[in-house]
């Protein structure tokens, strides 16, 4: 739910004083193109939009969100990292200096950027620099792969689905020739986001922010290999066939990515695979098991393996499968609780630090071409540890909705129900981060046995226009968002739900908080903390974000399960001053202090925050799991409380 837009502030009203400064007797402004500004920005951070006319929108100062919309439009970022979204027509998009991402829509588009910026629909933006070679390196083969492939009967499936097919025997899969070779590290990116970016604010889109790992550091507890550029640690090697570089990655992108890992692979046996990454510590932990990462299929039903081993000792190893479920992009979860029958399992007196895919493991799939991007580790960390679960008292129930009321509609003196994503009314505003959902209230009730329901149904025409801001400008589903803004607020203490999470591919459930100063400071400075966010039926994540200089900081980390999705489960977040836990059915799944954040930045925790519960679409490739065909899917909640916590927690409005 990774990571550009104001939450709750009328865009109407800012197009109205941008168009009210251009007439005032002042000589006019003009966007890089030259062209006279018709929607001027100040030297803030805000959302700007366009109409249905051909526009000139300038955003100078600030990080803002400029969009186009119907017209053919020229949009010029100016100074700041902004995020541009052209809409339908023919538009120019300028980024200007800063780290721009820049969407070109569905028009036939001249994009403009630098090195730094990020540019998605590249299947229509035309005229477009190119950017410099990426030069493989590959190191030079020992003599023999470093490890000598053992048979077993058959693959191993997947953990969620099997393979279609009989495989051939599935040898060992070797390590990269040579020991110790390194890999390819594209350091992590907190511009263009996921999935999730959280709602509202200047640099964020109003869902949860879907989280990209920090760039590889040492000291991170979140390491995402992006493949976005070349490293001096970049080095690439394939074997048996497969011969591995980056590429610009294939459209739609995820997470707005440019470039990918590309494996090509000539006529081979099951053998075959590719390094991609050789850290400097270990990449999974015994408290983090689980390995997610983006890939482009050319088949569905193909099993994938991913294994870490020790670069000094490839038999030093733990190895698992996931199969493929569609041709093109998914998101795919390795967890090395299940390592593959007949291999050693997860050591924590090994250091994994190598990691090897094959893609096909076990069949012959001749030749191919797939494409590999934002694979997320989740190493210890080294960070001074905060207090432990003995020093938490639990007081007086503060506050609490049990939601027991009769089947109907949620008490509207505590929540709202958004029509968030509509152009106006009741909140309006764009948030979306590329979601497919129209968030409508109606998707939000009572069911009169104890539980608030949000209702996400496929809709058999796609919502286009003012009640769909997704980039894509048409929304298949509605879904709902409700939350206690400008109604209940709270500040430390112990807030957890008892949530069952909707059955479906591409839900993306969340139970998550915002700083209630986000209309004054702007998001990432007001803080998020994402209790829960529900990526697979068998996968949860929660995070916190601050600010690092107006830029996402971020802290994150996974939770497998059984099944998040056939019964109710309990997320908390334990909350003192300096001090935030989260949990998972009692499980605590990440811990900061104000003194261990992994990221610089301010903490951003130490002030009234209100709740949100939502139930997002994730596009394809996407932050959740691919749609799989289902027509309507319920998120339930039981109820949510709020506890002090070592005698501190107050609520307020």
């Amino acid at each position: 739910m990774i990571k550009s837009q104001v939450w709750l502030v009328s865009l109407i009203a800012l197009a109205s004083v941008a168009l009210g400064a251009a007439s005032s007797g002042a000589a006019p402004k003009k966007a890089a193109s030259g062209h006279t500004c018709t929607i001027i920005g100040t030297e803030k951070s805000e959302t700007l939009k366009g109409t249905s006319k051909a526009d000139v929108i300038c955003g100078f100062g600030g990080n803002d969100a400029l969009y186009g919309f119907g017209g053919n439009d020229i949009l010029d970022g100016g100074a700041g990292n902004d995020r541009l979204y052209g809409g339908d027509g023919n538009d120019s998009l300028n980024g200007g200096t800063g780290v721009d991402t820049i969407d070109g829509g569905s028009g036939s588009n001249l994009a403009k950027k630098d090195a730094g910026d990020r540019v998605s629909r590249s299947q229509v933006v035309v005229n477009l620099p190119q950017a410099k070679p990426v030069a493989t390196v590959s190191a030079a083969p020992s003599t023999a792969p470093s490890a000598s492939p053992t048979s077993s009967t058959s693959a191993t499936p997947s953990p969620t689905s099997s393979p279609s097919g009989s495989p051939t025997a599935s040898p060992t899969p070797s390590a990269s020739p040579g020991g110790g070779s390194g890999g390819s590290s594209g350091g992590g990116s907190s511009s263009a986001t996921p999935t999730p970016t959280p709602s509202a604010s200047p640099t964020a889109s109003p869902s949860p922010s879907s989280t990209p790992a920090p760039s590889s550091s040492p000291s991170a507890n979140v390491i995402r290999v992006d493949f976005e550029a070349p490293s001096s640690t970049l080095t690439l090697v394939g074997f048996s066939g497969d011969s591995p570089s980056l590429a610009v990655a294939p459209t739609p992108s995820p997470l707005g990515s440019t470039n990918a890992l590309r494996i090509s692979r000539d006529s081979s046996s099951g053998g075959a695979g590719s390094v991609f990454y050789t850290a400097a510590q270990t990449l999974i932990s015994q408290n983090s098991l689980v390995v997610t990462l983006e890939l482009y299929a050319p088949a569905a039903n193909q099993p994938v393996l991913l294994k870490l081993e020790n670069p000094s000792n490839a038999s030093d190893a733990v190895e698992t499968i996931a199969t493929t479920t569609q041709v093109g992009w998914q998101t795919m979860t390795f967890n090395f609780a299940n390592n593959r029958s007949g291999t050693p399992a997860f050591s924590s007196a090994t250091s994994y630090r190598k990691a090897v895919i094959f893609y096909g493991f076990g069949t012959s799939t001749g030749a191919l071409t797939a494409y590999v991007d934002n694979v997320t580790f989740q190493p210890e960390t080294s960070a001074t540890p905060a207090p432990t679960t003995s020093a938490y008292t639990r007081g007086a129930l503060l506050w609490s909705d049990e939601f027991n009321n009769a089947a109907g509609a949620l008490d509207s003196g505590k929540w709202t129900s958004r029509y968030c994503g509509h152009a106006s009314s009741n909140g309006g505003g764009a948030c979306h981060n590329n979601e497919q959902q129209s968030y409508q209230p109606s998707a939000n009730a009572l069911d009169g046995s104890g539980n608030a329901v949000i209702t996400t149904e496929k809709l058999s025409t796609s919502i286009t226009g003012g009640q769909c801001l997704a980039w894509s400008g048409s929304c298949p589903f509605t879904s709902g968002r409700f939350d206690t803004q400008g109604k209940v607020s709270f500040q430390y203490g112990l807030i957890e739900a008892r949530i069952q999470n909707p059955v479906g591919g591409a839900n993306w459930p969340a139970f998550w908080m915002l700083g209630t100063d986000i209309t004054s400071v702007g998001w990432p400075s007001s803080g998020e903390i994402d209790i829960m966010e529900g990526k697979s039926s068998s996968l949860v994540s929660g995070a916190i974000h601050w600010s690092n200089g107006g830029n996402d900081a971020y802290a994150y980390a996974n939770h497998p399960g059984d099944n998040f999705t056939n019964g109710f489960h309990v997320y908390s977040v334990y909350w003192l001053e300096n001090y935030i836990a989260l949990y998972v059915d009692g499980t605590k799944i990440l811990e900061r202090t104000n003194t261990t954040l992994d990221q610089s930045g301010a903490w951003a925790f130490n002030h009234p925050f209100f709740i949100i519960f939502n139930n997002a679409i994730s596009p394809a490739g996407g932050f959740s799991d691919a749609y799989n065909g289902w027509s309507t899917s319920q998120m339930k909640i039981d109820y949510v409380r709020h506890y002090q916590l070592n005698g501190v927690g107050t609520v307020g409005n």
